[in-house]
């Protein structure tokens, strides 16, 4: 998932061409209609989607089609929407800090529900691979991770996250790690 389409089309067009020869056809928001983009990639349970996190408002995919979730970015808004600027000077009146009262909780929110695409049944297992190191590094990144409904977080160089998630999805066999690209 991503936060801006100019990542979106840098990454799909980097791995897309390495991707698909392996087998795994990857799917671009934009390439045609949300309807079809997401039937596709709901029948095709090898496949990779690209899309930016509006996207995700109102999908659902359940089961083996979406079982790893990558999120690029953590979701903050782009400034310069009137309604949050305007949130934004009420909040600077009050003496509080917009940054902490306004935009963090806002992007948990998004973040959570990013989540909850990935999990939208009883039965559905995976996991969630979070590539922003602010949600480690700055203070209000443990924020965001006390947000999810998950007492499993790890966190660690690209190898070792790469290895837990083999384990991770080896222990049914119908999924594949795909290769350090």
């Amino acid at each position: 998932m991503f936060t801006a389409y100019s990542l979106l089309d840098r990454v799909f067009n980097q791995l897309a061409p390495r991707l698909e020869p392996l087998g795994y056809p990857c799917l671009r928001q934009g390439q045609t209609g949300r309807t079809i983009l997401t039937e596709s990639f709901r029948r095709d349970i090898g496949s990779i989607l690209f899309a930016t996190s509006s996207f995700w408002e109102g999908v659902d995919v359940q089961g083996e089609a979406l079982s790893c979730l990558v999120l690029t970015r953590l979701p903050f808004r782009v400034p310069g929407e009137p309604l949050v600027d305007a949130r934004i000077e009420a909040l600077k009146k009050k003496g509080l800090d917009p940054f902490y009262h306004l935009i963090v909780p806002q992007a948990v929110i998004r973040f959570r529900q990013g989540f909850g695409r990935l999990i939208r049944s009883r039965s559905d297992r995976g996991a969630i691979l979070i590539c922003d190191r602010r949600v480690m590094t700055k203070t209000y990144g443990q924020m965001f991770l006390r947000s999810l409904p998950t007492q499993s977080i790890h966190c660690g160089q690209r190898h070792e996250v790469l290895k837990r998630l083999g384990r991770f999805f080896g222990q049914d066999g119908h999924h594949h790690i795909i290769p350090d690209l």
